[in-house]
């Protein structure tokens, strides 16, 4: 198996035969398939509500792998904050279609929207001993920073992890609304003031 991008935001995907695989902003209508994504995809549950708000606040941030019949085959949704940085909130790829580099491609995605913001690094939590994500993130630049006590749920630490984004551009309007950092439990952790949309349309 292999993936070759073809431009940005699809790829060639290879398996059993041949097909475009494209990159696309959450729209409302996807967001009862995705809430069955995320169940079978992640053991942190979100609420309805951090989605609706993650969408909200950044809606070119929200991303669904998909493929030409309609199927979604991975997500990323992210946040943004004035400060220059983004987060990956939640990330994964369905388990028939891993390992042939779809989830490289929404990160990479991602990143691109990151840099068009402005944005100078990205960052994201993951659990300690989940050694096939920590590897993942550590292959395409990013590096752990440090280590928060007790932060999913069930009471785990989680590991804090960052890239420093190069090439980035100035900064121009994504739809942004200003997001406030949200923990695995939906609490608000953190408030992030917003600013006026005053360029070009984003990515």
């Amino acid at each position: 198996m292999e993936a070759t991008t073809s431009r940005p935001g699809i790829v060639l995907w290879m398996k059993s035969h041949v097909r475009y695989v494209i990159v696309r902003p959450l729209s409302l209508d996807r967001l009862p398939e995705l809430s069955r994504l995320l169940a079978e995809t992640l053991s942190e549950q979100y609420s309805p509500q951090v989605i609706h708000f993650l969408r909200s606040a950044w809606p070119s941030g929200q991303l669904l792998l998909m493929a030409p019949d309609g199927e979604t085959m991975g997500f990323l949704l992210g946040a943004w904050s004035e400060k220059g940085e983004s987060r990956i909130m939640m990330f994964g790829v369905r388990p028939q279609y891993r390992g042939v580099g779809l989830g490289s491609l929404l990160l990479q995605d991602f990143l691109q929207r990151t840099m068009a913001l402005g944005g100078k690094s990205v960052r994201l939590e993951v659990r300690p001993d989940n050694h096939e994500a920590i590897s993942f993130y550590m292959r395409r630049g990013f590096h752990i920073v440090g280590l928060i006590p007790e932060y999913y749920r069930d009471g785990g630490d989680g590991l804090l992890m960052r890239k420093v984004l190069s090439g980035t551009s100035g900064p121009r309007c994504a739809g942004y609304a200003g997001n406030t950092g949200i923990s695995p439990s939906g609490n608000q952790t953190r408030p992030m003031t917003g600013h006026a949309c005053r360029s070009r349309s984003g990515p």
